[in-house]
């Protein structure tokens, strides 16, 4: 299965987390999307979604919850590992 992945960024709001992972999950799951999302040890946080999903509302739903907030796409078509 192919993934667009996307590093969240915020100077503002800590994000690292399991809250920040949790509030991803959670939209996910109440809306039917699959994700996948991880921290990262520069304090950024990366989610993955499979090719083709429209994530727009879930960028909608974090940029409400964490101000100054910025998502970037830095992949597409990548091979995501289970974990």
């Amino acid at each position: 299965m192919e993934w667009e992945i996307y590093e969240m960024h915020s100077d503002t709001a800590p994000i690292q987390g399991v809250g920040c992972r949790g509030r991803i999950q959670l939209f996910a799951l109440t809306h039917g999307l699959q994700v996948k999302a991880w921290n990262l040890e520069n304090g950024n946080v990366r989610f993955a979604v499979p090719k083709g999903t429209d994530a727009k509302a879930l960028h909608a739903h974090l940029k409400k919850i964490y101000k100054g907030l910025r998502i970037r796409k830095i992949a597409a078509d990548e091979m995501v590992p289970l974990f």
